[in-house]
């Protein structure tokens, strides 16, 4: 798959992350070592979380408290909801055709059905919603493979990741490295459901944590890590969303996205 127009056939880095910097607010790009490549486009004030279908044509911003912005790849806006129920969004999620929300507000996971066809410019009510654990009181990012809801959470002595089905169920938690003490977003490689990646917005860095997406129970320590660059450091990284490695055609038009598992 290319995106953006052109006879140039070199090719840029792939990019395998984009981390959303709400102050600025930009995204940044960074490829799968963790090497920077460089600043993708803005993003809207206080950003919260973005996340994209697997073709990368439609592209989700949450900011401010629960609004959502949808944009095609070429950052025009196409519409705009505001979510009735959350609060204070904290991440959305979309498996390509329905579109999650966590809400620090009410701790509740907001469910919206083929929210991603949603192209309304007003308030949209929730299909339905669950409440989060007990001991998931702060939650501070989402990701999903359709299937399951992976939600980050984040305490003074403990940071923990909890696994639910997207019906509410919890399958598990379990405790993330120490070192990953302020968490402000997770994601999973939609390509391959194995690993997660939580960045940190105290340590500046990338976390993984390979074979996490089974993990149900106990404390796993990160195997590797990668530190944001200035650029990003500067205001602090407030999500990181993941997509498959694509190769784009040159001259091309920068996205904002977090791409979706392709629905089989």
């Amino acid at each position: 798959m290319a995106t953006g127009s052109g006879i140039i056939f070199s090719y840029v880095p792939f990019t395998k992350f984009y981390v959303v910097d709400n102050a600025a607010p930009q995204v940044h790009k960074y490829d799968a070592a963790g090497a920077y490549l460089g600043v993708a486009g803005n993003s809207l004030a206080n950003a919260r979380g973005v996340a994209a279908d697997a073709t990368g044509t439609r592209i989700w911003h949450v900011y401010s408290t629960n609004y959502i912005a949808i944009d095609d790849a070429d950052g025009f806006r196409l519409a705009q909801w505001v979510a009735s129920g959350p609060s204070k969004v904290e991440g959305i999620a979309t498996d390509g055709q329905h579109v999650w929300l966590v809400d620090k507000g009410t701790d509740k996971v907001f469910f919206y059905e083929n929210g991603t066809e949603i192209t309304t410019f007003g308030t949209v009510a929730s299909t339905s919603s669950f409440a989060l654990d007990s001991g998931n009181r702060n939650p501070r990012g989402i990701t999903t493979d359709g299937t399951h809801l992976w939600v980050v959470n984040s305490k003074s002595k403990k940071d923990e990741v909890f696994k639910n089905t997207t019906s509410g169920t919890l399958v598990g938690k379990w405790t993330i490295d120490s070192a990953n003490v302020n968490p402000r977003g997770i994601t999973i490689d939609p390509t391959d459901v194995n690993h997660l990646w939580i960045v940190d917005s105290t340590t500046d860095s990338v976390y993984q944590y390979s074979g996490a997406a089974s993990r149900t129970s106990d404390s796993q320590s990160a195997d590797s890590i990668f530190a944001l660059t200035a650029e990003t450091r500067t205001h602090r990284a407030s999500q990181i969303r993941q997509r498959p490695e694509f190769q784009y055609l040159v001259p091309h038009r920068p996205v904002l996205r977090a791409q979706a598992p392709r629905r089989r």
